[in-house]
């Protein structure tokens, strides 16, 4: 007994040390030009960085960039670029732990996600720079944000087209481990409260059937029937939220929402079935109260005319 207990203790032991290894893998993000677009010159980065930055050092212009031409006789042009305080990421951020310059193509590596967070909140702008084979800067693009929001971050891969200097950018939200946990935490409540929706309404529907209750519906029954909505609802605004954080435009955060929303239409009417079940009871309760009306004036009419004496009986008297 004692060495099964050994023994899954060690396995569970081995599962945490892996999981923990995994989390200091390193992060790549990419630079591109668009698809369907072809060039013979590189793409660097340029970020806001001073020699008084602790990230700063100096790198000659990557090798990989600079094949077949030889060495240079001069100093490549964009190892000396300082142009409003823009300069090279792949020459003076000495955070990054590789690198590969290709035509059209630069994959920036870094020590893992958090040294990248760090490089977003830290620059929080940047630029993107055309270079030849020879280190010679031949256009560079207006200024973009690392971040379009508290916890949103440049997404990977950027695309830049060539002939209009401009680039695609996209951003994505971050979660804390909190988020995460009050996510899952709502999205479990939400795909188990159509249950209690639908079993309140079939009670009430059975309590009017066998006339042990005539009251029902009530108004005051539609709060009970709200709230296995609340779930779902507190989880659709939460990801409504961060959808216009990373988002630069009312549209593209409204798309972004039906996008985390696009699932099987089986589980997408499970999940608004609390919805369906407080609409349903909202009709049932509005008609009820309106023939309940109907009902009374025509009672009050009926009553009225039995209590109108008949012509006959005022000749008589």
């Amino acid at each position: 007994m004692k060495r099964c207990r050994y023994i899954l203790c060690t396995l569970v032991l081995l599962m945490i040390m892996t999981v923990l290894a995994g989390c200091h893998a390193e992060y790549d993000f990419t630079l591109k030009v668009t698809e369907d677009t072809e060039t013979e010159y590189m793409l660097d980065i340029l970020i806001p960085i001073s020699e008084d930055s602790p990230d700063y050092g100096e790198r000659s212009w990557p090798a990989g960039a600079t094949q077949g031409t030889g060495k240079p006789d001069t100093q490549p042009q964009i190892e000396l670029y300082d142009s409003e305080g823009y300069r090279s990421m792949l020459v003076h951020y000495r955070r990054l732990t590789d690198w590969s310059v290709k035509p059209g193509k630069t994959d920036f590596s870094l020590n893992g996600v958090r040294d990248y967070l760090e490089l977003c909140e830290r620059y929080q702008t940047f630029r993107i720079a055309m270079v030849d084979p020879q280190g010679n800067v031949l256009q560079v693009s207006e200024e973009y944000d690392f971040q379009s929001g508290k916890q949103s971050y440049l997404k990977s891969p950027i695309e830049y087209d060539p002939q209009t200097n401009t680039a695609l950018v996209q951003y994505k939200y971050r979660q804390t481990g909190m988020q995460v946990f009050r996510d899952v935490v709502l999205l479990f409540l939400s795909w188990l409260m159509p249950l209690p929706a639908i079993a309140g309404l079939i009670t009430l529907i059975l309590f009017r059937l066998t006339s042990l209750r005539d009251d029902v519906p009530r108004g005051y029954h539609a709060l009970a029937f709200l709230v296995p909505c609340l779930p779902s609802l507190i989880y659709l605004s939460c990801k409504l939220y961060e959808a216009f954080q990373y988002t630069l435009t009312d549209q593209a955060a409204w798309e972004a929402l039906l996008h985390d929303l696009d699932i099987p239409a089986k589980r997408l009417l499970w999940f608004a079935a609390p919805w369906l079940v407080l609409l349903a009871f909202i009709i049932w309760f509005i008609a009820d109260v309106a023939f309940r009306k109907i009902k009374g004036k025509t009672g009050r009419s009926d009553e009225s005319k039995c209590s109108e004496p008949s012509p006959e009986k005022e000749s008589e008297s």
